[in-house]
């Protein structure tokens, strides 16, 4: 028990003097906690409900902090998870082929700081885990609070298409992979809703969706946005299923990417 106390006083007076000379850019609302292997960390931020959530995160190309502190700003990319991750955890995903740490590094490449939460197993919208991961992009420093985007895939891209709903001022533009729309009531949470969202949307789907529902309500987002005036862009026959957009693929990453880089 004593040294249990001794190293959780250590780890406390090691945050708080990692945090005073600016370490990482973590911000106040966030805390690095480790490395997650190829330049990528793991770090934790505070949801509005005090709730801990830790997220990958890597800076876009060479970013360090000595550029941020010299006035240097970055935009940053919020990436949003499929329910596979909610289900077997991080590493359980990675093991199984679907590695979200991939996607943090293709968004550092395209030269955008990357950032994706890991949402747990029963966690929904009002947990405020996608707003807590806007925060914690504004709090850090070094990200330009105007040019923040979100892209989602699956469950994830319903959580960005809420993002863009509750969050329309703080989103610069959103992506969307196969929407999780897999029934009526999840499609009804939205679509009263969509004349609230500013954000330019590119929305995209596999030609072999195997679920009906989302290849319904995805064709019928693109079509009320669209009769809303709403800035958007689609591509709904992608070479592949579901599962396809699990890897980082040039086929529509590069669609996206130009996308997110024309707003």
């Amino acid at each position: 028990m004593k040294k249990k106390l001794i190293d959780c006083i250590v780890f406390s007076i090691a945050v708080t003097l990692f945090s005073a000379c600016g370490g990482g850019g973590s911000g106040g609302n966030g805390v690095d906690d480790g490395d997650a292997g190829d330049g990528v960390s793991w770090v934790q931020y505070q949801t509005g409900s005090g709730s801990s959530v830790k997220a990958l995160y890597k800076g876009p190309g060479s970013a360090s902090r000595t550029s941020a502190q010299a006035g240097v700003l970055y935009p940053a990319i919020i990436y949003n998870h499929g329910k596979a991750v909610e289900k077997k955890g991080y590493e359980g995903a990675a093991n199984s082929g679907y590695d979200i740490k991939d996607f943090v590094e293709a968004i550092a490449q395209a030269g955008y700081a990357g950032l994706a939460p890991i949402r747990w197993e029963g966690s929904n919208f009002d947990d405020g885990i996608e707003g807590g991961a806007i925060q914690y992009l504004k709090g850090r420093g070094d990200i330009d609070p105007a040019r923040i985007y979100m892209i989602g895939f699956s469950r994830g891209g319903f959580m960005t298409v809420m993002s863009a709903i509750t969050y329309s001022g703080d989103l610069k533009a959103i992506a969307l992979m196969a929407p999780g729309f897999v029934g009526k009531d999840v499609w009804d949470a939205v679509e009263p809703d969509l004349d609230k969202t500013t954000a330019p949307v590119y929305v995209a789907l596999g030609a072999d969706e195997p679920d009906a529902n989302i290849s319904k309500y995805t064709t019928q987002l693109v079509s009320d946005l669209t009769a809303l005036g709403k800035e958007v862009e689609s591509k709904l026959d992608y070479p592949g299923d579901h599962n396809w957009f699990k890897e980082v693929r040039s086929e529509y990453w590069n669609n996206i990417i130009d996308f997110i880089n024309r707003h």
